[in-house]
């Protein structure tokens, strides 16, 4: 399976039916569904992993269901200089 699904929060958890893009956050993260089992009652239930952090692009709602388009966040320098510092004290451990 290699589907990817962009998972966000919305700002108000009281809202039910999410109608408009004004009503999430623009940043969430870029998933990989790893698993997705229908249950007799017909919810779906996915199990997904992270890929990276990206930020909602575009949105368009259609037959009542949001859809978008995502563009990935840089990391800064700082964040590639610590992640290169855990990759070496993973080493030395």
């Amino acid at each position: 399976m290699n589907e990817k699904i962009f998972c966000i929060t919305q700002k108000d958890k009281n809202i039910e039916n999410i109608t408009n893009a004004n009503e999430l956050y623009e940043v969430g993260t870029l998933c990989e569904i790893t698993q997705k089992t229908i249950t007799p009652s017909g919810d779906i239930k996915l199990f997904i992993k992270s890929i990276e952090k990206c930020r909602l692009d575009k949105i368009i709602e259609k037959d009542g269901c949001l859809f978008g388009t995502v563009k990935n966040i840089r990391k800064s320098k700082i964040t590639e200089d610590q992640d290169e510092l855990n990759r070496i004290k993973t080493v030395v451990l």
